[in-house]
């Protein structure tokens, strides 16, 4: 059973928001109206139109009032809005690959780590992550299996680069929570900056 200061320190950890991510453009109902505003926010596309408009006019029309260039503008802006949808469909699957990829997070009513989809970690929830694993978010290490509490982590997806990069747990921590169900009784607060672009920085305490 939780506390309920454990789960005052839940529901305050759940305003923060999941851990899902979205870099698609666009939804089923927002496509068509959305690629149509940035379609025509391209100034070729502004001039064909006007000039396609102005063709309807036969006082000034070569073309005898029918628009003639609006058959091959409907075509390009067509084509245009496929290619974008093509893209966007695989920026809808990557992100589901990605929120959907699994991970093994302590459930405090089980006293247990359980996996659950990288979608729904929250702020505050304890991860275990095993050797090769990918790292679903932002995390401080608490407590790590080699003796001194030192584990190495490629950031090749971050930065490109291919080196290890040595991390290290605090040694009071590493000291304490040798156990996963020394877990249950981990009580504490850490107060940090918001999340930014600066990958080579991070202030915080705990």
């Amino acid at each position: 059973m939780l506390s309920r200061e454990d789960e005052g320190h839940i529901a305050q950890n759940r305003r923060h928001g999941a851990n899902g991510i979205r870099t698609s453009k666009y939804t089923v109902l927002t496509f068509l109206p959305l690629n149509l505003f940035m379609q025509f926010n391209k100034a070729p596309n502004v001039y064909f139109l006007v000039i396609a408009f102005m063709q309807t006019i036969e006082m000034i029309s070569i073309s005898g009032g029918k628009s003639a260039m609006a058959v091959p503008l409907v075509f390009v802006v067509l084509v245009s809005m496929i290619k974008d949808a093509f893209e966007d469909f695989g920026r809808h699957r990557a992100d589901g690959q990605e929120n959907n990829a699994e991970t093994l997070v302590y459930q405090h009513q089980t006293r247990s780590f359980q996996r659950m989809r990288w979608k729904e970690v929250h702020v505050g929830d304890v991860l275990k992550v095993e050797a090769d694993d990918a790292i679903p978010a932002d995390l401080l290490l608490l407590q790590c299996s080699d003796a001194k509490g030192v584990c190495y982590v490629e950031t090749k997806n971050l930065d490109g680069e291919t080196n290890l990069k040595v991390k290290a747990a605090e040694k009071d921590l590493q000291a304490v929570f040798k156990d996963e169900k020394e877990l249950g009784h981990l009580a504490g607060h850490v107060r940090c900056e918001k999340p930014n672009n600066a990958i080579y920085k991070f202030e915080g305490t705990i």
